[in-house]
């Protein structure tokens, strides 16, 4: 009976699936929504930056003009202030600081209503803005009234009737009429700001809405099914990268990134760090006499019985072809030396076979802690050295370094 599923499909000479497989057209459907609802995306994306532009634009031009707006009215106080100083005490340099704010008074009042980019106004007002400047009681024809006998006293010097009038009407003005028509236009100016700052909001609300429905479509419909698919292959990935095959210990590149993190955290925190590391001894001759399987046996028991003997804390590597290596946070030098004389002692003493013969099996072990003022490079070395010292003292056997 033939057997059902991926190797019932059709299949093309090269041994792929056939293009007009149900697989092909599911493939091709996935990958056309996929493609179209990131472009609907793309495309909502660009509106949404060009509308969040014309908002922080609009804001901004909003803000210098409400800004120079509202400096109008403290302009028109100062030039009363200075007009007063300069005809009644005749102050030094009064005169110049009129002309200043009369001529920035004048320059930002007309900048209000034809803009102006050097003070960052771009924008024309709007005709409801436009009808409190205009016309016989509009705020222009008493700006230009106020300017006119600002410039009287300006440019003329003592107490003439005709400065003494121009300093009378520009108070007046300077506290009643001009001062109540610049609010009213600050205020006009706010009422439209606000307004269509919330229009823009409104529609960036809609942009976004429609964005997060897509992108709640493209998971449903796209995503969802990939995403077990996905984990499963990043766990063995993430297996196959981390992972020794054999032992099932982890491999030395995981093994030793672990111990710098390690031994970075005991450098802060001041706790102790040890290291452990072991090698089975004439492994070779292992291989040699009872065959690779009873190698790759020897081994996975001799791992087995590393983890048996470690805390739930300690981490157990595999970082060579026979070598073993141990990390044990919170563990000085002595209570390290114990843990490798136990594991010593469990290799040496455990019944290894192949299933048929047994193996005797001892390891040499190099113990190290580590130091603040060194790497973990280097603890390793000085756990190496001292691996080799236990080789060359007769093996089976654990020492430091």
């Amino acid at each position: 009976m033939p057997r059902k599923g991926f190797d019932s499909l059709p299949k093309t000479a090269a041994g792929g699936i056939a293009e007009g497989s149900p697989e092909e057209r599911v493939a091709r459907r996935i990958t056309f929504s996929y493609v179209v609802g990131l472009a609907f995306i793309a495309v909502l994306a660009g509106c949404l930056h060009l509308l969040l532009d014309s908002v922080i634009a609009k804001q901004n031009d909003a803000a210098t003009v409400i800004n120079i707006a509202g400096r109008q009215r403290m302009l028109s106080q100062r030039i009363a202030l200075t007009a007063n100083i300069l005809v009644l005490h005749d102050e030094r340099g009064a005169r110049l600081l009129l002309s200043d704010a009369i001529t920035l008074f004048e320059r930002s009042h007309r900048a209000l209503q034809q803009g102006d980019a050097d003070l960052g106004i771009s924008s024309r007002p709007s005709r409801h803005v436009v009808a409190l400047y205009d016309g016989p009681e509009g705020a222009n024809a008493v700006v230009r009234d106020f300017i006119a006998d600002a410039r009287i006293i300006a440019s003329n010097v003592g107490h003439d009737a005709e400065v003494d009038a121009a300093l009378s009407r520009v108070t007046l003005l300077a506290s009643g009429r001009l001062l109540a028509q610049l609010d009213g236009i600050v205020q006009k100016l706010e009422q439209e700001t606000r307004a269509s700052i919330r229009q823009l909001q409104n529609v960036q609300t809609t942009v976004l809405v429609v964005i997060v429905l897509t992108l709640i479509a493209e998971a449903v419909f796209v995503f969802r099914p990939l995403v077990g698919r996905i984990r499963g292959y990043m766990h063995e990935l993430y297996s196959l990268a981390t992972v020794d095959a054999l032992t099932r210990l982890t491999n030395r590149r995981r093994f030793m990134e672990q111990f710098a993190q390690m031994h970075a955290l005991g450098a802060r925190t001041g706790l102790p760090l040890a290291v452990v590391v072991f090698d089975i001894d004439h492994f070779k001759r292992i291989n040699d006499s009872h065959g690779h399987a009873a190698g790759d046996c020897v081994l996975a028991e001799v791992a087995a019985l590393a983890q048996s003997c470690c805390r739930s804390t300690d981490l157990v590597g595999r970082i060579g072809g026979e070598e073993f290596a141990i990390l044990l946070p919170n563990t000085g030098i002595m209570g390290a030396l114990m843990l490798a004389e136990k594991v010593r002692a469990a290799i040496a003493g455990a019944q290894i076979s192949d299933g048929h013969v047994a193996i005797p099996v001892t390891a040499s072990f190099g113990v190290a802690e580590t130091r603040s003022d060194e790497t973990h490079h280097d603890a390793m070395r000085r756990a190496d050295t001292a691996l080799y010292a236990a080789k060359q003292q007769g093996r089976n056997q654990v020492a430091s370094g």
